[in-house]
């Protein structure tokens, strides 16, 4: 998305817009409320599983649904991807790496909640020094590739677990307490992503569109009183 006006002190927002796929941002737009519903009903209508046994089943299922097709979102855009396992033991998850980002999924109870503790989670948010700055990547900053740990959180319907709710991206302080900032929807990445490529494309239209041309009016002159000349009739 190179071309795109940044500032010199991009926010973290603006270089989601830059840095995300914009076909990863939508896809994940897409799978999510598949992901709710098939989950849900795969729990429920599990007639070996009583409610109790159904609703603690229905976020593992979940998350192993959603990382299976975020694993494979990520890879299709020609994002890099990890899986990760934790050192004092836990399920093993998706890491996506693209552009300033390191990326993984959680799912919070209702949007802007912070994820539960994890080891690995707690370990990843070190890198968030940059954030805490309070101006991305200053001077004393020796910025890599994937630095900032962002978290994707993902959210149902509070009255209807089968529906998805929202999806946004989060970054936890160094200590993994709290966000540095208000996390970012993604439909307002998807947006914004959408608003900049129309543009680009409305501009390259108006580039490429012939020009009409259009003749010049020509200034009528009085008909001579006297006889042509031999050169004939003026154009």
């Amino acid at each position: 998305m190179n071309g795109f006006p940044m500032t010199d002190n991009p926010t973290v927002a603006q270089l989601l817009v830059q840095d995300l796929p914009p076909g990863f941002v939508r896809q994940i737009l897409e799978t999510l409320p598949k992901i709710y519903r098939e989950a849900y009903d795969s729990v429920t209508n599990d007639n070996r599983l009583g409610e109790p046994e159904a609703l603690y089943l229905l976020g593992h299922t979940r998350r192993a649904l959603f990382e299976t097709k975020f694993r494979k979102m990520a890879q299709s855009c020609g994002m890099q991807v990890e899986m990760h396992k934790p050192k004092r033991g836990g399920c093993t998850h998706v890491r996506a790496l693209v552009g300033r980002f390191q990326l993984i999924t959680c799912h919070v109870a209702s949007p802007g909640a912070f994820p539960n503790h994890s080891d690995c989670r707690e370990q990843y948010s070190a890198i968030n020094e940059h954030i805490q700055q309070g101006q991305l990547f200053a001077e004393d900053s020796s910025p890599e590739e994937q630095a900032l740990y962002g978290i994707l959180t993902h959210t149902s319907d509070p009255k209807d677990a089968s529906t998805f709710r929202s999806a946004q991206i989060g970054f936890p302080d160094t200590r993994f307490l709290e966000w540095t900032e208000e996390p970012v929807d993604l439909l307002d990445i998807r947006d914004k992503q959408s608003r900049m490529f129309r543009g680009a494309e409305d501009l390259q239209g108006q580039i490429q569109r012939p020009k009409p041309r259009w003749k010049q009016a020509q200034q009528q002159e009085p008909k001579p009183i006297f006889k042509k000349n031999k050169l004939g009739d003026n154009d």
